[in-house]
């Protein structure tokens, strides 16, 4: 098709086209996998031209994710002056087919890959599905562009722009940025979203470069990352939220240089944030310059500031200057401030005229929008005040919370509902006991009705609303709902441990005997006699027990952001940052196969498994971003628990079908699998989902569960809530710094570690596993006289003594594995999830008596376990004790790394009754790191041992050798 041939309908339109035409012109589009340039852009256009033109249409409904087709599709539409619909990706298909009753929409076209929940019949060509309504129409739309946004009539307000209007807009976006031919703006922002309009125009008409982000993945954040990691990105367009996200999780991940090529970033769509601004011009670019960009669905960006040096907090709430063309008026609130209605690139009505007699108002001869935003005015500028109280900002979109309300008290009028926003969420009340048959029809009406984006964050139940003595809704008390009261009753705990002997208060709390797990079992016990936490942290071995209630807080219970799923903690968001932002493409996951001792029934023993699986939330979960985080979700059940596999079926590619990562369906899978006559508990599952301890618990619930023995269940409402209150905690541990800093006082940091001799070269990956009779580990310790040491010490030293002699140096340090388990949750000791924290430990000299190191390391590891929680690597690092390097091992050339579980059963492990451990494979995946990882499990009467290593080939037979010649 020749362009020249065309005929110009719309300013917009003739802006499109004196870029393709004008030869100086550059274009460039930019995806995961294509670049485009002019040329090729504008035959894909045409072709889209060419097929909107064998229609006879006035209006085009897309759903469809940002990409360079859609937006060739887009400039198609606009040059052939139709009136463009673009949808919000997560639209259902309820929804668009209300959408298609209530509006004259002539033709519905649909990204392929979206097209899957559609009953209608479509037809495919060019990369869309499509199809054309059959209703009779008696109006069409008029050529422009339909944006949703929301109201209070039951219905998503649909607000119309001329092309003109948004041309003027555009060209003033073109002179006030300055893009370069040099420059790469990356898309971000669905096309549903006012704040696109930037992406899709401005760089086109600079003559810049427009990069979009992976449409496929599934965590946007993730895909902004690796738009920065990949593509030299210098335009930023995003919601401040996003933004301070943004900044947040590359500084986490130490990755922020790649912010350093940005010279641009528009925010938009809610208050900026001055500290991130701040800090951007600290550590990342003084050069960058930031726009504060303000301005409602209905009215397009009438203020704007340019920002080019730090900012006060209220200098973030300046509108700053009024744009050419534009005009405001104040209506005076006396409790708010003032109303702000405006004027200038304003949308040309709703498609409700209702709502647009509300909305839009003349004044002095021109025509306003009200903004729902209130202002203050000091030295005649104006500063942002807040919002409508009903009115809600959520993902740059506008949420009225009467809307909500209004829509589903239209389809059950019998039913109280009540919308409201805490923090970030939104939570909807339904008045009404507990009814799961309600809850469902209630969320498929709103599937049906409202976009994802306006869907509530939380349902609860209430029985009845509580009211104010005027008679209206108690808010603030029916968010008190949320949170219940604790039970509130010492020294009776401890009498047990004196036997015969007379129970003394002035008893040192350190002569005891207590190892780590017991102070974890007294905290929870405490607990449930006092009401009150007690905060390990605090106490030292010196400590008498007539002092320990000076160690007890009061802790209320922590409310939880929500129910049904569980916020990935950061912690475990920096350790795995390279799986979770694709950097790697292989995670740290376990293959284990347990090897069974005797004929089992596999039939029941999958039934056991079943069971456990869905007894608790982190067994059936997964992965997913929601809400601007990674939160844990559960996924559909497992369904099937035979692992078959062809009869030559080799061992890599059944690891192969076992293997995970972060973003899989399943976290942890559990089969029973038959190779020959012999059958093995199969267990797989990321570490981001499990530590070591939960695995422990989980194998010896499914073999309680085998026997019969077992039938507690676990309140799954319960769980996730504690899973929550878990990340909300922090233990006040400062005190612990000190004693930390005289640990490491005489610690040179680079004597340590010096393993090229074992790491070094050709390297292979081996896994160990066998049981190690206890009896045989305390004759080690008699024969060195070591009985007052734990034996969570004397592996270690035998693991020292063994590598120092292979790697011939004698300075090293672990990564040693904490449980973050000293927590005011009830049954924390039972919770299954990841809540272990690795953290370098530096060992004596092995040159050094074992007797000396051995009390110096448990002086050590019981200073550690005592700090042990999320904060403790921030503390570490802000406090100067460890080099950055060293705490975060994935800097590090080599890792050593050990892990010691306490028996965690009053009895008998049940499981040793089944298992061969000598038989058995316990294999971990750390992708190419060169490691040694050392687990021990305390299982009564003989401890498991595992060892995985990647390492100098050969060398995993003689590390062996080493630690069994020193038990002889």
């Amino acid at each position: 098709m020749k362009f020249s041939s065309l005929s110009i309908k719309n300013d917009l339109s003739r802006s499109i086209l004196t870029v393709f035409s004008d030869p100086e012109q550059s274009v460039s589009l930019i995806d995961e996998s294509t670049i485009l340039d002019k040329a090729q852009c504008l035959a894909k256009v045409g072709e889209y031209l060419e097929w909107i033109n064998s229609f006879n249409i006035h209006s085009v409904m897309v759903l469809g994710m940002p990409s360079i087709d859609y937006l060739c599709l887009c400039y198609a539409l606009i040059i052939s002056n139709r009136c463009f619909i673009p949808l919000h990706s997560s639209t259902s298909a309820e929804l668009i087919h209300n959408y298609q009753q209530r509006y004259p929409i002539d033709l519905l076209l649909v990204q392929t890959e979206l097209g899957g929940e559609f009953s209608q019949t479509f037809r495919e060509n060019k990369g869309f599905l499509y199809h054309q309504p059959e209703i009779f129409r008696d109006a069409c739309l008029v050529p422009g562009e339909i944006l949703f946004t929301s109201g209070t009539t039951g219905f998503p307000k649909a607000v119309h722009y001329q092309f003109n209007t948004l041309s003027d807009y555009v060209n003033w976006c073109v002179d006030e940025f300055k893009l370069k031919q040099d420059d790469c703006f990356l898309c971000t922002s669905e096309f549903s979203f006012a704040a696109s309009i930037r992406a899709l125009f401005v760089p086109l008409l600079s003559g810049a470069s427009l990069c979009f982000i992976d449409r496929h993945s599934s965590n946007k954040l993730q895909a902004i990352i690796n738009g920065l990691l990949t593509k030299r990105i210098t335009v930023l367009n995003l919601t401040p939220s996003l933004f301070k996200q943004l900044v947040r999780h590359l500084r986490e991940q130490h990755l922020s240089e790649y912010l350093k090529t940005v010279r641009l970033v528009l925010l938009s769509g809610e208050p900026i944030h001055a500290e991130t601004i701040n800090d951007w011009y600290e550590d990342i670019n003084p050069q960058t310059v930031f726009y504060n960009l303000y301005g409602t669905t209905e009215c397009l960006i009438p203020f704007y500031k340019k920002i080019n040096a730090p900012l006060t907090e209220n200098e973030a709430l300046h509108l700053g200057n009024l744009r050419p063309g534009c005009d405001f008026k104040l209506i005076s609130d006396s409790t708010k401030g003032y109303e702000l209605y405006l004027t200038g690139n304003i949308s040309t009505a709703y498609l409700d005229p209702d709502l647009s007699q509300a909305s839009y108002f003349e004044i002095s001869d021109r025509r306003f929008v009200k903004s729902n935003d209130f202002v203050t005015m000091q030295a005649a500028q104006l500063y942002f005040s807040g919002r409508s109280q009903r009115l809600v900002k959520r993902y740059g979109q506008l949420i009225s919370l009467n809307q909500i309300e209004f829509v589903l008290k239209k389809a059950f009028p019998e039913t109280g509902f009540v919308a409201v926003q805490e923090e970030n969420r939104v939570l909807l009340f339904i008045e009404s006991v507990e009814n799961n048959r309600l809850l469902k029809q209630v969320k498929h009406h709103l599937q049906a009705h409202l976009p994802e984006y306006m869907h509530p964050n939380e349902f609860i139940f209430s029985q009845e609303f509580p009211l104010t003595t005027s008679g209206k809704i108690d808010y603030l008390r029916l968010k008190q709902q949320l949170v219940s009261a604790e039970v509130n009753h010492l020294f009776d705990y401890f009498r047990p441990f004196f036997g015969d002997r007379e129970f003394d208060l002035n008893t040192r709390i350190g002569d005891l005997g207590f190892e780590s797990v017991d102070y974890l079992e007294m905290a929870e016990t405490i607990q449930k006699i006092t009401g009150k936490w007690l905060d390990i942290s605090t106490i030292k071995d010196t400590l008498p027990l007539s002092e320990i209630e000076s160690c007890l807080k009061n802790v209320g219970e922590m409310p939880s952001e929500s129910r049904s799923r569980v916020r990935l903690n950061p912690i475990q968001k920096t350790v795995y940052s390279r799986e979770l932002y694709g950097l790697d493409k292989e995670g740290v996951y376990q293959i284990a196969f347990w090897c069974l001792k005797q004929n089992i029934d596999a039939a029941k023993l999958q039934i056991a498994i079943a069971e456990t699986l869905a007894n608790h939330f982190m067994l059936s979960s997964q992965l997913k971003w929601l809400d601007e985080d990674f939160f844990f979700v559960q996924s559909p059940l497992q369904a099937s628990f035979q692992l078959e596999t062809p009869v030559f079926f080799g061992n890599k590619k059944l690891f192969s079908q076992l293997k995970t990562f972060v973003f899989a369906d399943h976290l942890v899978r559990v089969y029973v699998y038959k190779k020959k006559s012999r059958h093995f508990l199969v267990m797989a599952y990321h570490h981001i989902a499990i530590d070591g301890w939960s695995a422990l618990l989980m194998r010896e619930e499914i073999f309680r569960r085998y026997e019969g023995t077992f039938n507690r269940k676990q309140k799954k409402r319960d769980e996730v809530l504690h899973l929550n209150q878990i990340n909300e905690i922090s233990a006040d541990a400062i005190g612990n710094i000190e004693e930390l800093r005289a640990c490491l006082a005489s610690v040179n940091f680079g004597d340590y570690n010096h393993l090229g001799a074992i790491f070094k070269g050709a390297s292979e990956k081996r896994n160990t596993c066998f049981m190690i009779e206890k009896n045989t580990i305390d004759g080690f310790s008699d024969k060195h006289t070591l009985q007052d040491s734990p034996h969570s010490v004397i592996f270690a030293l035998l693991l020292q003594q063994a590598i120092s002699k292979l790697a011939k140096t004698d300075k090293l340090f672990f990564y040693i594995s904490f449980s973050n388990r000293n927590l005011p949750i009830p049954q924390v000791r039972d919770l299954l999830t990841n809540l272990a924290i690795g953290l370098p430990v530096f060992l004596g000299s092995s040159h050094l008596p074992l007797k000396e190191r051995a009390l110096e390391l448990k002086n050590t590891l019981a200073v550690y376990f005592r700090m042990a929680n999320y904060t403790s690597y921030s503390r570490i690092l802000e406090h100067d004790l460890i080099p950055e390097s060293i705490v975060d091992a994935t800097k590090q050339p080599y890792m050593l790394v050990y892990t010691y579980i306490n028996k965690l059963v009053q009895d008998s492990y049940t499981q040793n009754n089944y298992i061969d451990w000598d038989n058995s494979i316990n294999w971990m995946n750390c992708e190419k790191i060169r490691i040694i990882f050392m687990r021990i499990y305390d299982m009564g009467d003989h401890f498991v041992f595992t060892l995985d290593t990647q390492m100098k080939t050969g060398l995993h037979e003689c590390l062996l050798d080493e630690f069994n010649n020193l038990l002889k």
